[in-house]
């Protein structure tokens, strides 16, 4: 596994205005896209902010707490918006390390992060 400073060191033109990329990033700007489940009428877009996802981030860490080096099993569907913000995100803003596991009996697993 490699992290993304090794990879613009590996590909210099890869890491060209990548930072002007992402700092021009504001929090009201939308992150994700999620979709309802459609019981009460037909399926509807969901447009979350950063600003909402790294709130939501924010709430876990001051109820749980989060762990340096923490790793993280991720089981549940991607549609599954738990899944991404518990597994995902959270590991994303902290730098865990998130394990993939295509189908929980099976035992197998790949490392996301």
């Amino acid at each position: 596994m490699i992290n993304l400073g090794e990879v613009v060191a590996a590909a210099p033109e890869l890491g060209r205005g990548f930072a002007d990329l992402w700092q021009a990033v504001d929090q009201d700007d939308l992150a994700v896209l999620i979709y309802t489940s459609g019981t009460t009428g037909p399926p509807k877009a969901v447009e979350l902010t950063h600003r909402s996802v790294l709130g939501t981030v924010q709430g876990l860490d001051v109820s749980i707490g989060a762990r340096d080096g923490a790793r993280v099993l991720s089981y549940l569907p991607m549609a599954h918006m738990a899944e991404r913000v518990w597994s995902h995100y959270r590991s994303m803003a902290h730098g865990f390390t998130t394990h993939c596991c295509a189908n929980p009996r099976d035992g197998h697993h790949r490392s996301a992060s």
